[in-house]
């Protein structure tokens, strides 16, 4: 990757006047963090321009008018307008380029792992790693192939594959990716339809038992019609033996005379 560069002007003060002057000429306000912190700004169009190629974490030559050497530093932290959604102010970071540092790279995943073809999901658990290393020797990023990978396999951080002169300065055991079955959701009734559904359940006892009780006065006034239909009988059986002695009456009363 060609090293990327920006050319600066310094700035005497912060004041509101000021950085909204820059502004308004297409600048945007920013510090250089290092030895000595110095006010600068850049062009909003160059920064953006080589800040989609830079990113957080690629190395850029800034050279402040008037002085004949470059300055190496990463993009530390940026603002953003809310509104036009461009940048208002941003942070660099002066580096030594003998030291080592310790930064943070995003890493990329290639290929497509065996497990999706098992039914599998591709879950990647961490998007950025912290190395350490010379400034000259930091990543754009960090690639892992990810084919090889089946149902239920895992990659560490340490099993990343990392360039020459660059160490890992993050914990190894954290998970990079895994290969997962896909979850199962159970599907949520709505509330109404649930409510008609227990309404229904609730009724349908009531309807057996309005059934029951129905057929219950019903059997007992077929029992009340039959024992209605046996009562004359009985009263006939008892007033018989008195029309019998009705009917011998005259006979007695007959012989005593």
């Amino acid at each position: 990757m060609e090293q990327l560069s920006l050319t600066a002007i310094k700035r005497e003060n912060a004041r509101k006047s000021t950085t909204n002057k820059l502004r308004q000429t297409g600048f945007i306000p920013s510090v250089m963090y290092g030895k000595e912190n110095t006010m600068i700004a850049i062009k909003l169009a160059a920064f953006e321009k080589v800040f989609s190629a830079a990113g957080e974490h690629t190395l850029v030559d800034i050279t402040i008018e008037g002085e004949g050497t470059a300055r190496k530093v990463l993009v530390k932290d940026y603002s953003i307008d809310p509104i036009k959604r461009h940048v208002t102010h941003v942070d660099f970071l002066e580096v030594d380029s003998k030291k080592k540092l310790r930064t943070h790279v995003p890493v990329k995943l290639n290929g497509t792992p065996a497990g999706i073809a098992e039914g599998g999901v591709l879950e990647h658990s961490q998007y950025t790693v912290y190395i350490k290393c010379l400034p000259g020797n930091i990543p754009h990023a960090i690639e892992m192939d990810v084919s090889p990978l089946g149902m239920g396999d895992s990659l560490h951080l340490r099993d990343l594959k990392l360039p020459e002169g660059v160490a890992l300065a993050d914990d190894g055991g954290k998970v990079l990716c895994s290969i997962v079955a896909p979850a199962k959701f159970e599907e949520v009734k709505p509330v109404a339809a649930a409510a008609a559904e227990g309404a229904a359940e609730g009724a349908a006892p009531a309807e057996g038992a309005a059934a029951e009780g129905a057929a219950a006065p019903a059997e007992g006034a077929k029992d009340a019609k039959a024992g209605a239909k046996d009562a004359p009988k009985a009263g006939a059986a008892k007033e018989a033996p008195k029309a019998g002695a009705a009917k011998d009456a005259p006979k007695d009363a007959k012989a005593k005379k």
